[in-house]
């Protein structure tokens, strides 16, 4: 049995530890309404939603993580090559150059590898720096007659038309339909072998889309290096129109709002 004291300290204590206990689940609620911030993204896992947007095609979700990533991570090189790559298959060749550079500043080794640079090069307007990259690339990568139709372009655009003839870069042994084809275009001008290549596999072909692609593509660019703006247009939108978001592909479709571009110009 308790005391009158007691009793009476017990009356003071049992209101003070409800309302301790009341204020307590109200903090406790209130936590639950408030929205927690999100942790920061990992190096890792920015550059995969970046690869990942890229390859369903949403360029904004794109574009967002690749400057996310490159202001989180401003040392890694990793962070700085997935950005360049991000800005240039979306549109943004000058912004992509800046971070191919700057790659190359903590990775002066990679320089022979980084064909996209090129690619940057051409659509900024930097022909001569194009000329380089496209030679230095075939040390490493000499097969590749994509190599050789980039380096085609940008000496064109450099000096001439006629002297992007008379340099065309070797490029034996490239199995791809129609790269074959398309080497002999760019030393002896004959577009007609390259379609009638294309038209040749058939439809019931795995081959068929992407000889397409390639064939529309290589046509495309030679007809812009000829100056040929209007019919080269043509021709990349056709390879553009069902490519798949590769980085070719993505590459097509910047092709195309740069040549749109360059027609409202004229």
């Amino acid at each position: 049995m308790m005391t009158e004291a007691a009793k009476r300290s017990n009356a003071l204590t049992l209101p003070l530890v409800t309302i301790v206990l009341a204020a307590l689940l109200s903090l406790s609620s209130d936590a639950q309404e408030i929205n927690p911030k999100e942790r920061p993204m990992t190096e890792i896992e920015l550059r995969t939603r970046a690869i990942s947007a890229l390859r369903q095609g949403d360029t904004q979700v794109a574009l967002d993580t690749a400057g996310q990533l490159a202001k989180q991570f401003p040392s890694s090189p990793a962070a700085i090559l997935t950005t360049a790559d991000t800005f240039l298959r979306c549109g943004k060749p000058k912004v992509s150059l800046e971070y191919f550079d700057r790659y190359l500043k903590d990775e002066p080794d990679a320089l022979p590898y980084l064909w996209q640079r090129g690619i940057a090069q051409y659509f900024a307007g930097e022909y001569k720096a194009g000329v380089k990259q496209f030679e230095v690339h075939r040390n490493v990568n000499p097969n590749d007659v994509e190599n050789a139709a980039w380096h085609f372009l940008c000496l064109a655009r450099a000096d001439s038309f006629e002297k992007a003839t008379e340099l065309v870069l070797p490029a034996p042994n490239d199995p791809r339909i129609p790269m074959e084809e398309v080497l002999l275009m760019l030393k002896d001008g004959d577009v007609e072998r390259v379609k009638k290549k294309v038209l040749s596999v058939p439809a019931t072909s795995g081959e068929k889309s992407r000889a397409e692609f390639y064939g529309y593509f290589y046509l495309g660019l030679y007809a812009d290096a000829k100056g040929q703006t209007k019919e080269a247009l043509e021709w990349l939108k056709k390879s553009a129109a069902n490519a798949p978001h590769h980085y070719m592909g993505d590459v097509a479709r910047v092709y195309v709002q740069y040549l749109e571009g360059e027609m409202t110009k004229k």
